[in-house]
């Protein structure tokens, strides 16, 4: 279910420091079209931020990755790229955007599309 253009153009950056994971979920969403990031920790979460030349619309990372919680990480992550959103893995409420693992790719792109719209 690839996405309409201006979505397509949108760009994430997934922190996940499970390898399989990351490559499984990079693949679901580069085959989406949209244009993926891939840091493995916190730290080079932070790296890609700094080096990036364009805008990146959303990360995706798990509220509990080592070395930062995911809030710390999101808060970090916004001063290099202030317009970021966020969508966090996790179980339960803490009051940002959420995705149960496991999720199927059509979950993981309807829960996309509703933080992008969010205002």
């Amino acid at each position: 279910m690839k996405q309409d253009g201006k979505l397509e153009q949108r760009t994430i950056l997934l922190v996940e420091g499970d390898e399989p994971t990351r490559k499984m979920l990079g693949k679901i969403l580069e085959a989406e079209g949209f244009k993926l990031l891939l840091a493995d920790t916190s730290q080079r979460a932070i790296e890609v931020t700094k080096e990036s030349e364009h805008p990146i619309g959303l990360c995706i990372v798990n509220f509990d990755i080592p070395e930062m919680s995911g809030a710390l990480l999101a808060a970090e992550l916004r001063k290099n790229q202030p317009t970021m959103k966020f969508l966090f893995t996790i179980d339960g409420d803490h009051g940002w955007p959420i995705i149960q693992k496991p999720f199927p790719p059509s979950v993981l792109i309807t829960k996309i599309l509703q933080v992008f719209s969010s205002t």
